[in-house]
């Protein structure tokens, strides 16, 4: 399922329990409430300050190691 972007937006059916080994997944239900969706960030994945401020405007509180 990975493709190297570091983000993803997908179903939640697509994740699976391993996928949740490799990745931190938040839900956007608020955003999508007819549907069931979430967001997938790699771990310990440098992302870009476009990338940073679309995930704040999905989720103020998201806290990005350095």
């Amino acid at each position: 399922m990975a493709q190297g972007l570091g983000a993803a937006i997908l179903s939640g059916y697509a994740v699976s329990e391993e996928d949740k080994k490799t990745f931190d997944v938040f839900s956007l239900d608020r955003y999508f409430p007819k549907r069931r969706y979430g967001l997938l960030l790699r771990k310990k994945k440098y992302f870009s300050p476009a990338v940073k401020a679309f995930l704040r405007s999905i989720n103020p509180d998201i806290l990005f190691k350095k």
